[in-house]
């Protein structure tokens, strides 16, 4: 047979016509069809809606009609497969056609059971009635197969065996004797009866249904019968559950109390336990249909103990696991039953006993919530926080001797319980991280472990409630002592000192006992006391978009906000609104001086002033000391000029209409010095630190942002100094590729204020002594605004000249008259002041009112306002 056109070579099924004349093909792509006279294989699955296909039945009575099962349904073909349609919606895994002129069909579901149509498909009849009276519906409703022995005769398989019909689908039964791996005797019906009605391993006098109904509660009554069905079932896996799916009057529901054991050696101790197990969560889904899996299954572990050993005995033979950093308000699966019962075990040993389960499973309040409410009403005042810390100690050092810690850290009815320790043989640190709700430990031996010297510090996530405690056990694993290790802000320095001969092991645990915080939560253990060595921070704004600042933060260590969380805290205050900076890695040069760079960014939308402060610990909690810095901020608009202004108010600068391209953010912020920094540098968490070269400062150095941008036209800069100058020689200066250049300025002595122009955009500061190099010189023309203005007693007028030109500078008043020349004198190229008090040129103090100044050099001329107050 050829494979043309047969796109697809995994088959999963075949089926034809009677003659062979047709084959039709099932794939996982879908169907193909091949007929003699094509000799070809054709794709065929037009309106089918799911290509993996289960099965192709070929009806012999019209062998045009053809059906198909999917998991999207049944699907029928009238055209030998040219054309499907749904006709069944149901996952369909089986099917068998009755070949009569009625076209009776049975379909087998997965999950629902069987179908029977008598009219091809166009009707549907669930007929199930039988199955559930030998397995359960999650089994006996999965029909792989189903097959047509003759009229009403046929077999299903599903699940849980094979079932017969001899009524059309009308009642099924069983017929699973030699099949099935087991199969339930009446002596095995009578060992489960004894069991559960007359008398357990712990009890001679009574059976099942009488310790725990007398020690939990009773059972639902859903059918109003008291009795309850145990169903002995077979698959492998299941030796007991519950299922609430019996206590509702819904599809697949028995509508009574059942309970599922396997028939596999039923009343073996172990089968035993999990039939009081499930038998507690029956009644426990009586009194709280909702309550958290991990309190019902806990308090089932207390069931298979009371039947199996009884209230006050103790179980020498079992061995509980108590998992490290196993959340236990987290029921994943059976693995962790044993730390739920655990829990169980330890409250009803500690807190009220029988009466005290009964008042837990009768709360309807969930978790932890009804725990503390059961504590309330039993009397207790402990919460369920502080019994966990002490339930995990018990869990690990299981002695219950009363002149050890009260007996609080152990349990009377259980002997045996086993921790996988964190064992440590290096140097910290210690890396880890705990779940919710659980516990972790480092397991220190000594002399297996180095010598730690005389701390070990602990540093836990400050989101998460951490405990920590220091469990010493002598050479034999026996606790010497157990000491609850106050955490201040989540950080304890705890002294271990030298190897003490009094134990032999240190066992630090740290428990979790929270819903809060990041999970897993993060910590360590570390022997290192020191910050970092080097830690700088520094941000300039960006000058490309001047709404940005760009911050770096160099360090000879790893920085964290906290635990786990390796990003330095960086945060940035303006008004009432903080913000948080995200700072990530950089770059990780690995130097002696540098080990990681890391860079952040920040989009500012308004003017104002702000606060930058930059904080962080390494590893071992160590914290940085944060420092602030403060900022000015202006947005100027390039057709109308504005100002800044520094936050101590020692520094403004006047920005004229049309000296900028576009509208800007200006920036400011005051810069520190130091005696013998790197020219310049960072400081720690401070600023840029500027060393001047051969001259004394004189106030601070101001950076100005965006650093580099040139002006169109010159801004006045002003910066106010403290003290006098003594006749030195005294200028502003502008940080230039780590040197400075003497810009020029007129000293104000009166208001200890020194003035200039700049057309750049950068860094400035006043600085006394000779100059090292002649003054910049600059590229235009210009002359600021009058400062003060308006002004009173005096004001001051700058002005530069690119070449040596003749210079007139008079003033005029409204009327057009001039009332004063200033200058009018050939002068040398330079950045130039003059201070005017006022007057004419007569001396005389000219009144209050709107005058103007005309400067004029070689070809510039330029005119300005100023106004008088009197």
């Amino acid at each position: 047979m050829p494979t043309s056109g047969l796109t697809d070579s995994i088959i999963v099924c075949l089926s034809s016509t009677s003659d062979i004349d047709i084959i039709y093909a099932g794939t996982l792509s879908g169907i193909f069809k091949w007929s003699i006279a094509n000799n070809t294989w054709k794709e065929m699955n037009t309106g089918l809606t799911n290509t993996d296909v289960r099965f192709i039945k070929v009806d012999k009575y019209s062998e045009n009609i053809v059906y198909t099962g999917t998991a999207d349904g049944l699907f029928k073909s009238i055209n030998s497969g040219s054309t499907w349609v749904p006709i069944l919606d149901k996952s369909i895994l089986s099917m068998d056609i009755q070949p009569d002129s009625i076209s009776t069909l049975y379909v087998g579901t997965n999950g629902e059971g069987i179908y029977k149509s008598i009219d091809g498909g166009s009707n549907w009849e669930q007929k199930n009635n039988g199955f559930t009276d030998w397995g359960p519906a999650n089994f006996v409703y999965v029909v792989p197969s189903i097959s047509i022995i003759s009229g009403d005769t046929l077999f299903a398989g599903t699940r849980h065996g094979v079932f017969l019909t001899e009524d059309g689908g009308s009642s099924w039964k069983e017929i699973n004797k030699g099949l099935l791996s087991s199969y339930v005797s009446n002596e095995i019906v009578d060992s489960v009866r004894t069991i559960f009605e007359v008398a357990v391993p712990s009890d001679s006098t009574n059976g099942m249904y009488d310790v725990c109904t007398r020690d939990f509660g009773n059972p639902p009554d859903i059918d109003n019968d008291p009795h309850i069905y145990i169903f002995l079932l077979t698959p492998k896996g299941i030796m007991s559950y519950f299922d609430d799916i019996n206590e509702y009057d819904t599809l697949y529901s028995n509508v009574c109390e059942m309970l599922y054991l396997t028939c596999s050696n039923p009343t073996s101790d172990k089968n035993i336990g999990e039939l009081a197990k499930s038998f507690q969560e029956m009644i426990h889904w009586n009194y709280d249909t909702d309550e958290e899996d991990w309190i019902v299954k806990g308090i089932s572990m207390l069931s298979r103990h009371f039947i199996l050993f009884g209230e006050l005995n103790v179980d020498s033979t079992s061995s509980y696991f108590f998992p490290l950093n196993n959340d236990l308000t987290y029921w994943g699966d059976a693995s962790d039953e044993d730390i739920c019962g655990l829990w169980s075990m330890y409250l009803y040993e500690k807190y009220g006993g029988i009466s005290m389960l009964k008042n837990l499973i009768s709360d309807t309040l969930n978790g932890f919530e009804g725990v503390d409410n059961t504590l309330t009403e039993e009397g207790y005042a402990k919460t369920h926080k502080e019994i966990f810390k002490d339930w995990v100690i018990a869990s690990y050092v299981n002695n219950p001797d009363s002149n050890f810690y009260s007996g609080k850290y152990g349990y009377n009815l259980i002997r045996t319980i086993s921790v996988n320790n964190n064992d440590k043989d290096t140097l910290p640190p210690y890396r880890d991280s705990t779940n919710l709700w659980s516990a972790n430990n480092i397991y220190l031996k000594y002399p297996d472990v180095p010598n730690l010297g005389d701390t070990l510090l602990f540093n836990g996530n400050t989101t998460n409630s951490i405990s920590l405690y220091f469990i010493k056990l002598d050479s034999t694993e026996n606790a010497i002592s157990v000491d609850e290790i106050p955490l201040a802000d989540k950080e304890a320095r705890s002294y271990i000192g030298d190897f003490d001969s009094a134990y032999s092991i240190l066992v630090p645990f740290i428990i979790i006992t929270g819903d809060e915080g990041n999970s897993p939560v993060p910590y360590v253990f570390h022997n290192d006391l020191t910050p970092p060595e080097y830690v700088r921070y520094s941000f300039f704004q960006n000058p490309l978009e001047s709404s940005y600042l760009n911050f770096y933060l160099f360090s000879s260590d790893r920085i964290y906000r906290d635990v786990g969380d390796e990003t330095p805290l960086l945060e940035f205050t303006q008004g009432e609104t903080v913000d948080t900076v995200t700072m990530n890695i950089f770059l990780e040069p690995g130097s002696d001086s540098i080990a990681v760079i890391y860079r952040g960014n920040y989009h500012f939308t308004g003017s104002g002033t702000a606060s930058i402060i930059a904080s962080g610990e390494d590893l071992a909690g160590n914290d940085i000391v944060p420092e602030t810095t403060s900022i000015s901020i202006q947005y100027i608009l390039a057709n109308n000029g504005g100002s800044i202004t520094s936050t101590d108010g020692e520094m403004i600068l006047d920005v004229p209409s049309k000296a900028i391209s576009k509208d800007t953010y200006f920036t400011v912020f005051r810069l520190s010095t130091a005696d013998n920094p790197d020219n310049p540098r960072i400081s720690s968490f401070g600023d840029l630190v500027i060393k001047p070269q051969e001259r004394e400062t004189k106030g601070s150095a101001y950076r100005i942002g965006p650093t580099g941008l040139e002006l169109k036209n010159p801004a006045s800069l002003t910066i106010h100094y403290e003290g006098e100058l003594d006749e030195e020689v005294v200028g502003i200066y502008r940080l230039e590729n780590n040197g400075w250049v003497y810009i020029g300025g007129v000293v104000d002595e009166e208001t200890h204020l020194i003035s200039t122009l700049i057309t750049r955009i950068g860094t400035y500061q006043i600085q006394l002594g000779p100059h090292s190099s002649p003054p910049e010189i600059p590229t235009v023309y210009a002359v600021s605004q009058n400062f003060p203005n308006p002004m009173k007693s005096n004001t001051t007028i700058l002005y530069q000249l690119p070449l040596e030109s003749f210079v007139s500078l008079k003033i005029y008043d409204i009327a057009g008259r001039e009332v004063r020349t200033l200058v009018n004198r050939k002068e040398s190229f330079g950045y130039k002041a003059i201070k005017w008090e006022g007057t004419d040129n007569k001396g005389r103090k000219l009144p209050a009112g709107v005058y103007f100044y005309r400067l004029k050099a070689s070809n510039y001329e330029k005119v300005k306002r100023l106004v008088i107050l009197r």
